[in-house]
């Protein structure tokens, strides 16, 4: 693993990995604690005795939210930025069984372990103990730092490595549990056959249900119903039910911002541009009842129009959109175009009050 860039924090795993791997190292002071910059002229020591270059940087931000899920997304992301190729951690056996019991303690469902390799991050030494790690640190004559907020009750973590000291066999059992759920949840899963028909997919058992989402979705789904009425699932991953089929998306697009449109004219709405041509059209709306500009905005609940042919009688555009099959995540991303508080077009559909009369005529596209 020669070239491998090593996250060196100065503490025991971290000073173990560098000795092992002998590449370059980044660390981070945060300037958080007093002894931060004590933290990196042991890491600039370090570096200096075992002849491998150090990069010391700093937060590119200011600390918010979560102190330690800041801390974690900052130092992650100025490594990957150092070096096109592999991240190294000091992850340990240790670490993995304080990982396991934190998500069955805050999180329903099968834990998810750390990987030895997730994308450019890799773990080096995941199948070590801290003891193995400390003995190694001891034999080769390597000091190393103490972080005392390893010590301070608040952090959850914390608090769960204390309570596995007071098992001597915790540690060890929490990592076969999840060697065997793994194994389990593997041979499960490959016997899973992605179902998009809901009314099938209601009439699964339970755990069923769970295995087959969580293979369609990519990610495990805590509330099966949830999804099959469709919503937004968080992280950009979406649920989608339509005519009594379920999908999943990623990277949902938000709605486009409102807008005035001028007649004649263009404007981009959304991906696509909204166009207004002026006209002796056989189709459109008449230019003699639409204001000279008019405005341009996503459907709101409650819209209502009188579509041509509907004899004056008013239809909702949810209704609109339903009867022309228009998916419903598409809905919210297209054109309402009003004029003097009425709906005048949407795609597909010309307004009964804007009818062309035989005069000059506008028409609309969207493309």
């Amino acid at each position: 693993m020669a070239g491998v860039l090593v996250m060196l924090s100065g503490g025991r795993d971290s000073v173990c990995l560098l000795h092992r791997l002998r590449g370059p190292a980044m660390h981070m002071n945060y300037g958080l604690r007093p002894e931060a910059d004590a933290d990196e002229a042991f890491c600039c020591a370090l570096c200096a005795s075992l002849g491998v270059p150090l990069t010391v940087v700093r937060p590119a931000s200011e600390p918010s939210g979560n102190l330690q899920a800041w801390a974690r997304e900052e130092r992650y992301a100025a490594a990957l930025r150092l070096t096109e190729g592999d991240v190294a951690v000091g992850h340990t056996a240790s670490d993995q069984a304080e990982t396991v019991l934190y998500r069955l303690l805050t999180s329903p469902g099968r834990p998810r372990a750390m990987q030895a390799r997730n994308g450019r991050v890799v773990r080096p030494l995941l199948s070590w103990t801290r003891e193995r790690v400390t003995a190694y640190c001891v034999e080769n004559g390597l000091e190393w730092r103490e972080d005392a907020s390893n010590a301070d009750d608040r952090f959850a973590r914390n608090r769960i490595r204390a309570l596995l000291g007071t098992f001597p066999a915790g540690e060890s059992a929490l990592l076969r549990t999840l060697e065997l759920l793994s194994e389990e949840g593997e041979f499960l899963e490959s016997l899973v056959v992605p179902e998009t028909s809901v009314a099938r997919l209601r009439e699964m058992h339970p755990a069923l249900l769970r295995l087959t989402l969580r293979q369609m979705a990519g990610v495990p789904v805590p509330d099966p119903e949830r999804v099959l009425r469709g919503a937004d699932l968080g992280g950009g991953l979406r649920s989608v039910v339509e005519h009594g089929r379920l999908r999943f998306e990623r990277g949902c697009k938000s709605a486009p911002a409102e807008a005035t449109l001028t007649l004649p004219g263009q404007i981009r709405f959304g991906e696509r541009v909204l166009r207004a041509e002026w006209g002796a059209f056989s189709t459109g709306l008449d230019a003699s009842l639409l204001a000279s500009s008019v405005e341009v905005r996503t459907w709101r609940h409650g819209d209502r129009m009188r579509p041509l042919g509907m004899h004056g009688h008013s239809k909702s555009l949810q209704d609109i959109f339903t009867d022309r099959k228009v998916p419903r995540e598409q809905r919210r991303r297209l054109p309402v175009v009003v004029s003097g508080g009425e709906i005048a077009w949407v795609p597909g559909v010309t307004s009964e009050l804007f009818r062309a009369r035989g005069g000059a005529t506008v028409r609309l596209s969207w493309n």
